[in-house]
């Protein structure tokens, strides 16, 4: 069966279709078909019509609500050194490295 695909069912399904319906009704019945299958396509692509404007309009309202975001923070890196002698001189304390305090 390679090469045929799905012929060989198609056939059975043709020939079974035939033998109920008959000659004379398969034409009447293929158009009957045939126009329920348009009617479909016009529904369903009405129904995505309609969600598809759904869909965009609620992403158009959530665009809105969203306010921008401030910019990123920049990390600072803190300066230990300029921060310790900051502090020895708030405290009058003296800073290591330098000469021993002088004795009262």
């Amino acid at each position: 069966m390679i090469g045929f695909g799905h012929f060989p069912e198609l056939m059975m399904v043709l020939i079974l279709a035939l033998i109920i319906f008959g000659p004379k009704r398969l034409p009447e019945v293929g158009e009957g078909l045939g126009k329920s299958l348009r009617e479909f396509r016009k529904a369903t692509s009405g129904v995505q019509d309609v969600a598809h404007r759904a869909r965009s309009e609620a992403q158009d309202i959530t665009r809105e609500a969203i306010a921008p975001l401030p910019p990123p923070r920049q990390h600072v890196v803190p300066d230990l050194a300029a921060q310790r002698a900051l502090a020895v001189e708030d405290v009058g304390l003296p800073v290591m490295g330098d000469q021993e305090p002088s004795r009262r």
